[in-house]
Order: C-alpha cells, then sequence, then structure tokens
C-alpha cells in the first residue's frame, strides 16, 4: 500500500496497523528517482542477524537506500509492542526526521539525502500478519 505525496518540514507522516504477532513491518519515505530516503522497518520476531544467525526480536532498524545500496543502520533495541496497534509517526523536521511509536520519541534520523524530491510513502508487511489501518501525511497547523 502506498500514498503520493508531497512533503516538506514540519509535515508528517503516519502509519497505524495491527501489531505483528511474529514477523516484520516497514515504512518507506521514497523520492521520486526511487531512493529511500527514509526506511523504518519493525521486526517484531524476524530474520536472522547477520553476527549470530538468531532471529532480530523488537527491534527498530532505520536506514536511506541511495543510488541502489543500503547505508549504515541504525537500530533501536527493545522496542515493545504489546498494545494491539502500532501508531508509527515520522516527522521531518529541519535536519532529521523525529520518529516516534506509540506516541513515544524513540528516534532521531539525520537525512543522508535531500528530501525536497520526496514523492510516496510505502507501507510493507513482508507477507506477515500486520494490517495496515491508516496511512497519511500530517500537514502542521496553521500560524496565526
Amino acid at each position: 500500500d502506498h500514498i503520493d505525496l508531497e512533503f516538506d518540514v514540519g509535515q508528517c507522516i503516519q502509519a497505524s496497523y495491527t501489531a505483528p504477532t511474529a514477523g516484520r513491518t516497514s515504512v518507506n519515505i521514497v523520492a521520486s528517482d526511487g531512493t529511500v530516503v527514509l526506511h523504518v522497518d519493525y521486526r517484531k520476531h524476524s530474520g536472522g542477524k547477520p553476527s549470530t544467525g538468531k532471529p532480530w526480536n523488537q527491534i527498530l532498524i532505520i536506514n536511506s537506500k541511495l543510488g541502489g545500496s543500503w547505508g549504515t543502520e541504525e537500530k533501536v533495541h527493545d522496542v515493545e509492542t504489546t498494545i494491539v496497534y502500532n501508531d508509527y509517526t515520522g516527522c521531518k523536521q529541519d535536519a532529521d526526521f523525529s520518529i516516534e511509536l506509540n506516541q513515544k520519541d524513540i528516534a532521531t534520523y539525520a537525512y543522508r539525502t535531500p528530501v525536497n524530491t520526496v514523492s510516496r510513502v510505502e507501507f510493507g508487511n513482508s507477507g506477515n500478519d500486520a494490517v495496515l489501518r491508516k496511512l497519511c501525511v500530517v500537514y502542521p497547523a496553521p500560524s496565526k
């Protein structure tokens, strides 16, 4: 699932989805040339860590894909999701993204590429049991 958009400072992307019982879900903010400006990948119990071969557990992996290659991952460990729904918000700030999960600030992520060409946001569940409920752009309140 995806939405096409224009994205500017102060705007936020919100994705609300059923929390996976296993597996992973991701939200990607993508530029018009296919560059993944922001990739936020929540893994409840999924895949295998390259160093151990054991599954990732309750981790948020944040990254960008520039010129067809993934950058260095940033990780937030021990991300608990004990509620039925996950509410993800990524907001564009002056120099970075602010990332929230279930109304908690959990990370900031510095831009690795210009974000003025963002044209779509995508949700993926990698064939697992998370179901998208809402995907939208939240615009800042008008100044008075």
